[in-house]
């Protein structure tokens, strides 16, 4: 799948690099970065490739959220990679009153989970069934969420996506940001 979306970057830019020998514009175009490896990998690859095309490029940190408002501010001018379950209305309302326009999909398959080292089966019988967790929420706590078991999530600029899972359903954990 990588090596797919690789491709298909390197055709979309190379095609764009045979169309015109000059950039149309001397202004940097603003690609956002942000804290997880695979966006990295994204921004880097589409910012060199630009680069090679003649486009002045800058690399500006943001983050899940707060790179809506920017794109569609004009702030920012690209995102390669974007996460629409922990932003709710946000990015949603933005591409509806056409702030932000999404060129196409990467590609990629994510998977989301809650996950557990495998010692915790034995402490927690019923394992891996969520269900089990209401029981023996003090096998998973620390000294800081005692009595209630600790969930660390994703870190707080990702928005509040578990913490509102677990109190949408009432389980007993006391989510951390990691």
């Amino acid at each position: 799948m990588i090596l797919r979306t690789l491709i298909f970057l390197g055709l979309f830019f190379g095609n764009m690099l045979n169309a015109s020998s000059y950039p149309e514009s001397d202004d940097p175009i603003k690609v956002t970065i942000q804290d997880w490896t695979g966006q990295h990998f994204s921004t880097h690859v589409a910012a060199g490739l630009l680069k090679e095309m003649g486009y002045n490029v800058e690399i500006v940190v943001s983050d899940a959220i707060t790179q809506h408002p920017a794109i569609a501010s004009g702030n920012i001018n690209l995102s390669t990679e974007v996460w629409t379950n922990n932003v709710g209305d946000l990015y949603d309302g933005l591409v509806d009153k056409g702030d932000i326009v999404v060129v196409g999909e990467l590609g990629l398959s994510p998977k989301e989970g809650w996950i557990y080292p495998p010692y915790m089966e034995e402490r927690c019988p019923g394992l891996p069934n969520y269900k089990a967790l209401y029981e023996c929420a003090q096998a998973f706590g620390s000294a800081e969420t005692f009595p209630k078991g600790r969930l660390i999530t994703y870190p707080a600029s990702w928005g509040t996506r578990s913490r509102d899972m677990v109190a949408s359903i009432e389980m007993p954990f006391e989510p951390i940001p990691g």
